[in-house]
């Protein structure tokens, strides 16, 4: 399998492209940042609720190379208005250092919801920010985009970029608080579905 494959794949290439496309030729930026940014809440909200996927590989590149592009358009969309900012960039800082110090305690395949797939057994992590702080990864990345949209301008230009960013989130974080409450409720498996 070529690296292209790996970490792209010929169907996600041709979507983005196929948007850009669109937007290109209706000389619409919205038209990519609403096609292209959210992909992955979509990726992520659907394997959670059905607890299963035909290939976690391709499931973890898919998510990753659409959060990839997601955030290559925030940061494009916050190039042109960037000012140095000390409270965005210490909320930047902040929240995506937490989510990503979180996903490196949980490791890929956890990040990816494999214990919940039942392809990995569940770990309880106790290590800082786990235990301190609910959800870190979605939390932090909540904070960190909060950095974004407090950058001066940012907001001006694309009002609703960052709220929509934020409540995708929230959905998903509502979706794995149900999921504990669920789980944790007397005589309740811990076993995937």
């Amino acid at each position: 399998m070529s690296v292209f494959a790996r970490r792209v794949g010929a169907r996600n290439a041709l979507y983005v492209l196929a948007v850009a496309a669109i937007a290109w030729l209706l000389q619409s930026e919205a038209v990519l940042l609403v096609g292209c940014s959210f992909v992955q809440y979509g990726i992520y909200l659907v394997v959670f609720h059905r607890r299963r996927v035909d290939d976690f590989e391709r499931f973890v590149r898919d998510a990753v190379f659409f959060k990839g592009v997601s955030f290559g358009l925030l940061g494009a969309c916050a190039w042109p208005v960037f000012t140095p900012d000390p409270l965005s960039l210490t909320l930047m800082a902040v929240g995506f250092g937490l989510s990503t110090w979180s996903a490196s305690l949980l490791g890929r395949d956890r990040t990816y919801f494999a214990a919940e797939l039942g392809l990995v057994e569940p770990k309880w992590v106790d290590r800082f920010p786990y235990g301190f702080i609910p959800h870190p990864m979605n939390v932090g990345s909540m904070i960190g985009l909060v950095g974004v949209g407090a950058l001066p301008g940012f907001h001006d230009r694309w009002p609703w970029l960052v709220p929509a960013h934020l409540g995708l989130y929230g959905v998903h974080l509502a979706q794995e608080i149900a999921d504990g409450c669920v789980r944790s409720a007397p005589g309740a498996s811990t076993t995937p579905p």
